[in-house]
């Protein structure tokens, strides 16, 4: 069984639409693929967001830290790196 991630994008505590067409779209490939969708949180605090999420993806894994509290390409880089390397996704999804 593979996985499949999707990186929630949001700004002010509020989740951006292109997360939830993301989201559905990999739930369907999941489904295809007998994947697991996994949505990655990245942020300081995210517990709103996390709790909107609930129940849209088989887990939510959330990164915390002071330095991501605005968007950071440099920082979103290195911790993107370091969980692609932990979970090994079949496919990451990022909005643009």
């Amino acid at each position: 069984m593979g996985e499949l991630l999707v990186l929630v994008e949001h700004r002010k505590d509020e989740i951006r639409d292109i997360t939830f067409e993301m989201l559905c779209k990999a739930l369907q490939l999941g489904h295809e693929l007998s994947c697991n969708v996994t949505a990655v949180v990245l942020g300081e605090k995210t517990d709103r967001i996390v709790e909107e999420l609930s129940g849209t993806a088989d887990r939510i894994v959330v990164v915390q830290d002071q330095l991501l509290k605005h968007f950071n390409a440099d920082m979103y880089k290195e911790v993107l790196h370091h969980l692609i390397g932990e979970y090994h996704p079949l496919l990451t999804f990022i909005g643009h």
